[in-house]
Formats: C-alpha cells, sequence, structure tokens
C-alpha cells in the first residue's frame, strides 16, 4: 500500500486551510531532496505521458496551477509526486492578508477543492 492512500484519509478530514500548511511544511522539508518522495510515493513518471507544447517538453501533463506553492518553497517536491509543471505565487512585494477565513473548501463529490485564499 502506497504511502499515500494512509496519509490521505487523516489529512482529509481536517480543515482544509490548516491541512494545506500541514502538507506545505512536509513539503518544504523534501525541497533539497525530492527523489525521498518519488521513493516514498512511489511517483515514478512512466516515459509515455511526455507532452510537447509549443516546444517544451513535460514528463507529465498534469501540472498545479498558482497558489498551492505561493512562495516557491517546495516546487521541487511538487515535481517528484509527479507534476509536470508547477506555477508559483502569486508573487506581491509586501505580504497581503488574503481574503477572509473561511476560504478553502472542498468538492469531495468532485475530488475538487475551491481555493479562495487570495493574494498573501
Amino acid at each position: 500500500m502506497s504511502l499515500y492512500k494512509l496519509v490521505r484519509p487523516v489529512i482529509f478530514k481536517g480543515d482544509p486551510e490548516v491541512d494545506h500548511h500541514l502538507v506545505a511544511s512536509g513539503l518544504k522539508m523534501f525541497n533539497k531532496t525530492p527523489e525521498v518522495l518519488e521513493t516514498m510515493f512511489q511517483a515514478k513518471k512512466p516515459n509515455n505521458i511526455k507532452v510537447t507544447v509549443k516546444g517544451v517538453t513535460f514528463d507529465s501533463p498534469i501540472g498545479i496551477a498558482a497558489g498551492f506553492d505561493k512562495k516557491a518553497e517546495f516546487y521541487n517536491s511538487l515535481g517528484a509526486l509527479g507534476a509536470g509543471f508547477v506555477e508559483i505565487g502569486s508573487i506581491t512585494k509586501n505580504d497581503q492578508p488574503g481574503n477572509k477565513k473561511k476560504r478553502i473548501f472542498r468538492l469531495p463529490e468532485d475530488n475538487a477543492i475551491i481555493n479562495r485564499m487570495g493574494l498573501n
């Protein structure tokens, strides 16, 4: 059984914003050694899913949207977990408070999440 299958039920029971920060903290620890995450989560990308768009080849067609790694602190870890590309930010000159909480919502029936954190 993969570590993801063990960890996911625990993470998805809590407050989505707290869970986001817990996962981000964990990913930061492995950002300089992403190969550890590849091994732990069995996240090797198969060669047959590579995609080329406008001359740029990505290892995977799956990417991470802006807003998840706001300060570019764990993009290597996200790549190790299978992301073909990672959009960082949004980045502002000064820290911003973002939107009022509650601002992250899970849609379990759609396997989706709505992020309304704002520029923070």
